[in-house]
């Protein structure tokens, strides 16, 4: 499975979703990222207030790892609680390495540090950190 197959059956695919953590073990060649992916938007709760986006708490797992690049950010704000991000299957400007024929290129693009981060991978499977009740209570609780 490659990441377009997870976008594939998201609502939202991986589009606005907060980047909390990166965990990169070479010895395993893997990469483990903490999101937070869109699944809908609350009604609003007073009058002339915008619509609040639920995201639910998810896992991406990429096995297989052939590279994982994070370009310079091109702005620097404060990204306390993650780092927006929307998923692109798009091409790289940059020359990045050849990858074994059984493996997908993917990249993210990273709207806070305005750039990108590049990754090959063989596989990738995404588990659910909480329920998506939970995310929607959480959510109301917040607004």
């Amino acid at each position: 499975m490659n990441l377009s197959d997870i976008e594939a059956t998201l609502r939202n695919g991986l589009h606005d979703a907060i980047l909390e953590s990166v965990k990169i073990d070479y010895d395993a060649s893997t990469v483990t990222l903490a999101m937070r992916v869109w699944i809908g938007l609350l009604e609003p709760s007073k009058p002339l207030s915008g619509r609040s986006p639920v995201m639910r708490r998810a896992t991406l797992r990429l096995t297989g790892l052939s590279y994982f690049v994070i370009e310079p950010p091109q702005q620097l704000v404060d990204t306390e609680g993650g780092v927006s991000v929307s998923g692109d299957d798009g091409e790289s400007e940059h020359p990045l390495p050849a990858l074994p024929p059984d493996s997908f290129r993917y990249r993210f693009f990273a709207s806070d540090w305005n750039s990108f981060i590049h990754l090959g991978a063989r596989d990738v499977r995404l588990d659910w950190d909480e329920s998506e009740e939970t995310a929607w209570e959480r959510a109301k609780a917040e607004e």
